[in-house]
């Protein structure tokens, strides 16, 4: 077998099995020994996803899972793009500087393994105090793994037209590779060379296995040679052990090829105990002449390390291209370089002089000057980026009973279904989109997986972080050192415009209306003349409402991320039609006015614009309409509007704001005109009215709550009827008052078991269905039975079985006997008088067993809890009914003679000594009627 991840490899679940391979376990386990050894305890992981293989994602599953053991700290990680370039490597390695020093890396190909390396060497960290590990599972080392033009093995640094390679053979300098060793080092390249020529030969015949005209076989060809290799070595040796005999046995060919080692073309192999073979990493790295070599080895067998240098002085071997001197894991400057302060002149003291000394004094004020203006310009824009730039650390998760209360709402809702529950979060999402920053609550806009931080503009996020206006929400940042990117906006209470207007029971007039038409164009007239331009994503659920009843437009901005960005469901229908009919077209400021009309439409109508629960057309049908023929369809909202008082003005502007031609759409200046207009340029407080309008509903909600009381009621009562049939009434009232049920003994209890007899015969006779009926029918009137004694309690049925006690819960003296007894006479008269519909002619039979004793009871179990008894008296019980007749009540002498004893007027008949498993030999009796 060879695998990649260590739960492949598990011997419970593949007992025969042999693995071959080095899994991504002991990788992460040699990386944690590498650390250690170096004294290094944070690092950053970056890495591709390569779908066929997955074995970076394997490698990152088994990376997290030794951090703890191994004390370490992962400080960043990042997916990145399977053909993401050197650019794009640089940005996101410069965006590691404040977090580690060691970056690990997990590439697929030696193509991006080679732009990691050049994206070192552009980042300007080719240094000392930079360490660059790459992981591998492939015995290739710092070579790669495709041959060069001419046949020949290269390095991963190398390009057969040589473009940059010096580049990336400097930043390799700094750079280690974990690979798996072989350990005898000689490497059978003549066996790759003959791999892809037999394969289309016997007894293979592929003509189809080399689809991009490889040279050589995949690495992992000498490791099938081998597993083949060992499987006859453990084969032979059991036919030489059973010579007579089949050698099919997968438990001796299994033994056989445990503790075996012989020279294979994978090198040396040597299986241990557990079925792993032994594993052996080399850890690469490049010497001063710039040739890649092994400087440790790690070996691991049966969960032990053993590490070996192969260098005495590290000083001149390992760290010789590092002026002698071994990395640390944080720098002494710390990772931001802050914690050695120094002077502006002795950072630039050696220019100062020299510029002075060749060049007079005012060349030498011009160019100081061009300095300092580009020094203070990156160290501005250094700073913004610090500032749009949160890392993932920063979050933490809200409490349960905070994201309980994520809304405010809940005063003006009746607690129904929302007519689009899509719109409002679960409790498991608010949890997954909200967290607090530095204590503030924020929701997290995560973007499509296929985008990485390096798409972000940064001139772009710069401005939008510094940008405030009374209607648009705060942007917070963006986050780094997550796979996914997410925007990062500040935290609105009262939910979105969509939620207000579906699930509120506030009679909201006129006025409340028009403010919200009045806020929502005034946050997009200050975008349409702002750097932003346009929204571009404009809709009800874009619109949000703060503490204050405040409207605030959310999602703008960030237009070099919008053309991944997807709008999906209802919000689709939000686009503007020219959006619609061409995808590639992107989003303007005529698009964001179609889409207020549509977003004023809603309001007026307090639902989905476009009427689609009422419409004959699904989703996909009403786009295509709109795409094919815009002039056909259009929102119907004017007699909702005359009935809130709007007047012939405010119709024709959202009509205007809803023309097919872009062109003919008013601006939002002039919308913004038009409804102060209307409302006045006196600035009213939205939340005043509003919590004027809901002082007016509060008289209404009294009758909601009794109305809501005497439901709880009713639910209360069904639960305690259900809880009293499931448990005795004792057990359920004490489980209501919050007390616990400890074991309680019990010494003296009499058991009944029954069991129909040939229920296997009535099974062949009746359908699934009817059976079900049958028994139904019949433990119902066993129930029915039961309800007319005082102090019998049906424990459990079980199929054909039921099982009745008494003397507990409720103790009863010896009235238990008595109980029990003519219990059992009850259920033997009702069952021969008992009909079957569909069989009237069959008559059912029951063996009962009884016994007497004691035991322990309690309730097992949180979920669906029984009220069970233990000891040996229910087993006794047991053995009477099995070894019992149809149509008798069989009885052990015990209970025979405590029956008789305290109740002498009943009789039995001895049935003398039987063989009971599990007993022995007993005397029983059979009770008569």
């Amino acid at each position: 077998m060879l695998v990649f991840k260590n739960r492949d490899s598990d011997l419970s679940k593949f007992p025969y099995a042999i693995n071959l391979n080095t899994n991504a376990d002991a990788l992460g386990r040699a990386f944690g020994q590498v650390m250690l050894m170096f004294d290094w305890r944070n690092f950053a992981y970056i890495y591709t996803s390569e779908q066929t293989t997955q074995k970076c994602d394997f490698i990152q599953d088994d990376l997290e899972n030794i951090l703890h053991d191994y004390n370490l700290n992962l400080n960043f990680h990042q997916l990145m793009n399977t053909t993401t370039s050197a650019a794009d490597f640089s940005k996101v390695l410069s965006s590691i500087k404040p977090f580690a020093r060691i970056v690990v890396g997990c590439f697929d190909t030696d193509e991006q393994k080679r732009n990691f390396l050049l994206g070192v060497y552009d980042a300007g960290i080719a240094t000392n105090d930079w360490v660059f590990l790459f992981l591998e599972l492939r015995n290739v080392g710092f070579n790669a793994m495709q041959y060069s033009v001419n046949g020949t093995v290269r390095n991963i640094w190398e390009t057969d037209s040589g473009i940059r390679d010096n580049d990336a053979h400097k930043a390799a300098y700094y750079s280690f590779v974990l690979d798996v060793n072989n350990i005898n080092g000689n490497y059978d390249y003549d066996f790759d060379k003959k791999v892809m020529p037999r394969a289309n030969s016997y007894p293979f015949y592929c003509t189809d296995c080399n689809l991009n005209n490889s040279k050589r076989g995949s690495v992992f060809s000498r490791n099938f040679h081998d597993a083949f290799y060992l499987f006859t070595l453990a084969v032979n040796k059991t036919i030489a052990m059973n010579a007579d005999k089949s050698f099919s046995n997968a438990s001796q060919i299994m033994d056989n090829s445990i503790l075996t080692t012989f020279e294979g073309k994978s090198g040396f192999v040597n299986i241990d105990s557990t079925g792993m073979r032994t594993s052996h990493f080399d850890l690469f790295g490049i010497n001063h002449e710039g040739v890649a070599v092994p400087w440790i080895n790690i070996s691991i067998s049966n969960n032990s390390f053993v590490a070996l240098p192969f260098y005495t002085d590290a000083a001149t071997t390992i760290w010789s291209n590092r002026n002698g001197i071994q990395p640390k894991n944080i720098p002494s400057c710390g990772f931001s370089e802050l914690s050695c302060p120094s002077t502006s002149f002795e950072k630039n003291k050696i220019l100062i002089i020299s510029t002075i000394s060749i060049a007079l004094f005012s060349a030498f004020v011009a160019i100081l000057s061009t300095l300092c203006i580009a020094s203070i310009s990156k160290q501005q824009k250094n700073a913004l980026m610090d500032a749009y730039q949160i890392h993932i650390s920063r979050l933490t998760k809200p409490n349960k009973s905070k994201s309980n209360s994520k809304s405010r709402l809940s005063i003006l809702t009746d607690g129904g279904t929302s007519k689009s529950a899509s719109n409002v979060l679960s409790d498991d999402e608010f949890e997954s989109h909200y967290y607090l920053l530095d204590n503030d609550t924020v929701f997290l806009q995560k973007l499509p997986t296929r985008l990485s931080i390096t798409d972000v503009n940064d001139d772009e996020a710069c401005y939008l972080i510094k940008v405030e206006h009374d209607n648009l929400n705060k942007f917070m940042g963006i986050i780094i050192g997550a796979p996914i990117v997410s925007l990062v906006w500040k935290y609105c209470r009262i939910g979105t415009l969509s939620e207000v207007l579906q699930k509120s029971n506030v009679n909201i007039d006129g006025y409340f209306m028009a403010t919200i038409m009045k806020e929502i164009i005034s946050g997009l007239n200050f975008i349409h003349h702002s750097k932003i331009g346009f929204h571009g994503s404009l809709n009800s659920n874009s619109v949000l409402l703060n503490d204050r009843w405040q409207i605030k437009l959310s999602g703008f901005g960030m237009s070099s991320l919008k053309s991944a960005e997807e709008a999906i469901g209802r919000d689709i229908l939000f686009k503007a039609p020219e959006v619609l009919q061409d995808i590639t077209l992107n989003n303007t400021r005529e698009s964001d006015i179609y889409s207020y009309g549509l977003i004023c439409v809603e309001v007026i109508k307090r639902d989905d614009p476009w009427d689609l629960e009422s419409r004959n057309q699904n989703l996909d049908e009403l786009i295509y309409i709109i795409k094919r023929d815009p002039k056909s369809i259009r929102p119907i909202f004017e007699k909702e509007a005359l009935e809130l008082g709007f007047t012939n003005i405010m119709t024709t502007m959202i009509n205007e704001c809803l023309h097919e031609l872009p062109r003919l759409r008013l601006k939002a200046s002039q919308i913004l005109s038009l409804i102060n207009g209307i409302l006045g340029k006196g600035k009213k407080n939205l939340m005043d009215h509003i919590f004027k309008v809901l002082e007016e509903y509060a008289f209404t909600l009294q009758g909601q709550v009794e109305e809501r009381t005497q439901e709880i009621r009713e639910e209360q009562r069904k639960s305690e009827l259900l809880l009293s049939k499931m448990l005795p009434k004792e057990i359920s009232e004490k489980l209501k008052s919050g007390q616990s049920i400890p074991p309680e003994h019990y010494d003296e209890v009499s058991i009944m078991f029954t069991d129909i007899v040939k229920f296997g015969e009535l099974s062949n006779k009746s359908t699934p269905l009817q059976l079900i009926n049958v028994v139904n029918n019949l433990f119902s009137l066993y129930d029915e039975i039961i309800e007319s004694f005082d102090s019998v309690y049906k424990i459990e049925s079980i199929a054909d079985g039921y099982l009745v006690s008494s003397g507990v819960p409720k103790r009863n003296g010896h009235a238990h006997l008595k109980e029990i007894a003519l219990l059992s006479f009850e259920f033997m008269n009702s069952t021969e008088k008992f009909v079957i519909p569909h069989l009237k002619n069959y008559k059912l039979q029951l063996r009962i067993g009884l016994h007497t004793g004691s035991c322990v009871a309690s309730v097992v179990g949180n979920k669906m809890p029984r009220y069970c008894l233990f000891g040996d008296t229910i087993n006794t019980t047991s053995r009477m009914e099995s070894n019992g007749k149809p149509g008798f009540i069989h009885m052990t002498s015990d209970m025979n003679s405590a029956l008789l004893n305290h109740y002498p007027q009943f009789k039995s008949d001895s049935r003398g000594e039987i063989l009971v498993k599990g007993k022995g030999v007993m005397e029983t009796y059979f009770l008569l009627r």
